[in-house]
């Protein structure tokens, strides 16, 4: 697979892990006392574990990445993870995405694609 390629599927399931990660939190975690029953619900949920799951996965990705090709190009090509939690978060969870983080996403998507095409 390419470099784009697997950015974005490393970054997408990077971004799904944190939706998962955070479902389960605000489901689990919203007790004033944690207990340990608490944490072990946590760590046994389908959720969190699903959450790690696609963590695993985007780290294996991004290992594969730096394994071939210059570390300065594949990090902030990781940028992408923001965009997706970004959307995600907006659309999934309803956090406000205003015009000042639309203007930060279009950014980052922007100088991703000088950094790819410098690669080149």
């Amino acid at each position: 697979m390419d470099i784009p390629t697997v950015l974005v599927i490393s970054s997408g399931a990077n971004a799904a892990s944190q939706l998962l990660l955070k479902l389960e939190a605000r489901s689990s975690l919203h007790a004033e006392r944690i207990d340990i029953a608490i944490i072990i619900r946590l760590l046994t949920s389908a959720r969190f574990i699903g959450g790690l799951f696609l963590f695993a996965l985007s780290l294996s990705g991004y290992v594969v990445l730096i394994s071939q090709y210059d570390i300065m190009i594949i990090f902030p090509g990781m940028g992408l993870t923001y965009v997706f939690v970004s959307l995600l978060s907006a659309f999934v969870l309803d956090e406000s995405f205003d015009s000042i983080r639309i203007a930060g996403v279009a950014l980052i998507v922007v100088g991703l694609g000088f950094l790819m095409a410098g690669s080149q």
